[in-house]
């Protein structure tokens, strides 16, 4: 990464709380400081407009990396709104001058790459972290978001795709040629012992500790995330056993409609709702069984730390997730959405040690050999460099 050495980037996503693609920003942005680049990162609020902005700005000023706030930037779509953000991001690139701007979300990839144009910015690179005409909304909206996508891809001169999956279902209509698959990488992280990490988690959850075992999922509460069919799922365990609780570490915009559920489903009491921690995958280890009952993804960093962490997973089969497990031999997979089938899955771990154990070792494994932090780097700053 020597030809980083006094290159200026300007990172660009478009909210500021915690989850994959602030995970991917962070990483790549510290990283690349160290290998000499000069750093900044544009970001929005927590998602919606005036709002503050959120964790990753904290750790990115904690680790010395400049930010710059972007007020107008929210998820949610309005003409006003994406005029103003627009001309921030003009403002932006006016007074920094990046020689690589690097945009994160479809929203910050869409504005970002006409404003890149606009200021004549060198190389303009786009991650796609899972396309959101993928999500499922209205057939109109997802007709337009594809639009915005392909135009987005086409003011790019680099894409980054996570995956097979999502390079797949990119929106080109012929060629690809400007596209490439760098995977997401991790690298060992601490992890708090078994006892502290269930002692940690039953401080915000009073009575969990009565349930020796314990389904958990990290994990935005948000409508991509399939949680609802997790607590369907759920509910058809806690009928038929007496042991077994639900552990919900985030928060998010879902967060009252899932309790609402968990308390309609008539199991509220062993469904635990523990809000957003700081570093929460050194909280693995508290888990028996990790979930990931997507509608939506790329490729889930969730899923590469469980594996890190040895934690057998049961997922649903959407965006890489595949990719990464083999099903029945490193986590179980199931049609997202299915109850059913996810009820089963949830059940044949709870049973069956020897599988949780074997998938969890093997899904280690794998994440250790192919999914490094030092490959995504590598690969990624030579993508700034095509």
């Amino acid at each position: 990464m020597d030809h980083l050495d006094g290159k200026k980037i300007l990172f660009v996503i478009t909210k500021s709380n915690w989850g994959g693609a602030q995970q991917y920003v962070f990483t790549l942005a510290t990283r690349f400081k160290e290998a000499g680049a000069d750093v900044v990162v544009a970001l929005g609020g927590t998602g919606k407009e005036g709002a503050s902005a959120g964790l990753l700005d904290e750790r990115l000023r904690e680790a010395g990396i400049r930010t710059v706030f972007l007020p107008a930037f929210a998820r949610d779509i309005g003409i006003g709104r994406e005029f103003s953000a627009f001309l921030q991001l003009l403002r932006v690139l006016r007074d920094e001058k990046p020689d690589i701007l690097h945009l994160n979300s479809s929203k910050a990839g869409g504005l970002g790459a006409l404003a890149g144009r606009i200021r004549h910015v060198r190389r303009i690179v786009f991650t796609a972290h899972g396309f959101a005409h993928r999500e499922q909304r209205p057939f109109h909206e997802r007709g337009m978001i594809w639009i915005a996508s392909w135009l987005t891809a086409m003011l790019s001169h680099c894409v980054i795709v996570v995956s097979e999956d999502d390079l797949r279902h990119a929106p080109v209509f012929f060629s690809r040629k400007n596209m490439h698959i760098i995977r997401n990488g991790i690298s060992p992280f601490p992890l708090m012992p078994r006892k502290e990490a269930r002692a940690a988690l039953a401080a915000r959850a009073s009575g969990v500790s009565s349930y020796p075992f314990w389904f958990l999922t990290l994990s935005e509460l948000h409508p991509n995330k399939g949680l609802d069919t997790l607590i369907r799922a759920f509910t058809e365990i806690a009928n038929k056993t007496a042991d077994t609780a639900l552990i919900f570490v985030h928060d998010g915009q879902s967060r009252e409609e899932l309790e609402a559920l968990a308390r309609a489903q008539g199991h509220a009491n062993r469904i635990f709702f523990c809000g957003f921690f700081p570093e929460a995958r050194k909280l693995l280890c508290a888990a028996d069984v990790f979930v990931l009952p997507s509608r939506k993804e790329g490729l889930p960093f969730a899923i590469l730390e469980a594996g890190m962490a040895r934690v057998p997973v049961v997922a649903a089969r959407v965006g890489a997730v595949a990719e990464v497990i083999e099903d029945e031999a490193s986590g179980l997979l199931f049609p997202s959405g299915n109850v059913e089938l996810l009820t089963e899955a949830l059940f044949r771990m709870r049973s069956d040690e020897a599988l949780r154990s074997r998938t969890g070792n093997a899904l280690h494994a794998r994440v250790v050999r192919d999914f490094s932090e030092e490959a995504m780097l590598k690969k990624t700053a030579e993508a700034y460099r095509r």
